[in-house]
């Protein structure tokens, strides 16, 4: 944290469940200003989001997704890899990647995180995603990773995709 007078202020701990904290994204809800970080859980596998009127510890951070999936029982995948949240007023919502499908999803804050479904799923999807809202429309962009062989020698296909996803 930096101050006012541009002094640097000790770290604050959000949280230390475990191996936390990674692929991060930060930002301000436009209106109140209050600090939003999504990031995943490398121990539970979860993904995670943080809101407070300012940085400080003792916040309980929410579950986004935990990664399981009930038409598959017994599986839990690492979701909220490459994960950006973004505002739409009062919404707010994530769009991240489900690492172990190779999958893009779109999760709604409301009195709790609902995953809508995936609206990105071919191939090896969701790689660095980040999205913006305009128009009540969020649009994504994410990475397609992909490589074959091709007589014997590897072609990489890796492609850039912008989706336009209108949430229900």
């Amino acid at each position: 944290r930096i101050s006012a007078a541009n002094m640097v202020a000790a770290p604050v701990l959000v949280d230390a469940t475990g191996d936390t904290g990674y692929f991060a994204d930060a930002k301000f809800e436009p209106t109140s200003k209050a600090i939003a970080i999504a990031y995943h859980d490398f121990t539970s596998k979860q993904f995670k989001f943080y809101l407070s009127p300012q940085l400080q510890a003792g916040v309980m951070p929410e579950v986004i997704d935990t990664g399981v999936d009930p038409q598959r029982p017994g599986e839990v995948s690492f979701v909220g890899t490459d994960s950006a949240i973004v505002f739409n007023g009062s919404t707010v919502f994530a769009i991240y990647q489900d690492a172990t499908r190779g999958d893009l999803k779109l999760a709604r804050r409301g009195a709790s995180w609902q995953v809508v479904s995936s609206p990105a799923t071919d191939g090896a999807v969701g790689f660095f995603a980040d999205a913006v809202v305009t128009d009540g429309k969020i649009y994504a962009s994410h990475a397609r990773i992909h490589a074959k062989l091709v007589s014997g020698a590897e072609q990489v296909d890796n492609t850039l995709h912008l989706e336009q996803i209108t949430p229900n």
